[in-house]
C-alpha cells in the first residue's frame, strides 16, 4: 500500500512541475507580446525611398501611420527635375496640407531645357495620431524624388 501511495505522490509532483513549466512559458510569451506592442505604438519605421521618373506620368499616395505617443517626426523631400512637373505634398489625418513643393521645368524634353531642384524639411512637433498622406505626382517628368523620414 505504501508503494502505491508513493507512486501517486510522484505523479502529483510531476503534474505540478509540468503545470509550473507551462505557466512560466505562457507568462513569458504574454510579456514578450506586450513589449512588442508597446514599442509599436509610437515609432513608425523610418522611410528612405527614391522615385525615378523618365518622361512619365505617375501618381502615388504614401501612407504614414503615426501612433499615439509619437512626440515628433521630420520628413525631408528632395527633388531634381530635368523637365516636366513634379509635386510632393504632405497632408495630416484631417486632410490639412502640412507642406510640400512643386517643381516645374519645360513641358517636354527639348535639347535646351529649364531644370529645377527643390528641398524641403518638414518638422512636426506633437503630430496628430492617424494616417498622414504624402501625395506624389509627376507629369511628363524626368527626374528624381527622394523621401526620408526619421
Amino acid at each position: 500500500m505504501d508503494c502505491f501511495k508513493f507512486e501517486a505522490n510522484q505523479k502529483t509532483i510531476v503534474m505540478r512541475f509540468l503545470k509550473l513549466i507551462l505557466l512560466i512559458a505562457f507568462t513569458y510569451t504574454n510579456l514578450s507580446a506586450q513589449t512588442v506592442a508597446k514599442s509599436d505604438t509610437a515609432e513608425p519605421q523610418p522611410i528612405n525611398k527614391t522615385f525615378n521618373f523618365n518622361n512619365e506620368n505617375y501618381k502615388h499616395e504614401m501612407i504614414i501611420e503615426i501612433k499615439k505617443g509619437r512626440d515628433a517626426f521630420t520628413i525631408q523631400i528632395k527633388g531634381q527635375l530635368v523637365f516636366g512637373r513634379m509635386t510632393a505634398t504632405l497632408y495630416d489625418p484631417n486632410n490639412k496640407r502640412e507642406g510640400g513643393f512643386i517643381l516645374q521645368g519645360d513641358d517636354n524634353n527639348k535639347t535646351k531645357h529649364i531644370s529645377a531642384n527643390g528641398n524641403i524639411v518638414i518638422p512636426k512637433e506633437n503630430p496628430i495620431e492617424g494616417k498622414w498622406i504624402l501625395k506624389i505626382e509627376a507629369k511628363k517628368a524626368k527626374g528624381q524624388l527622394k523621401i526620408k523620414m526619421d
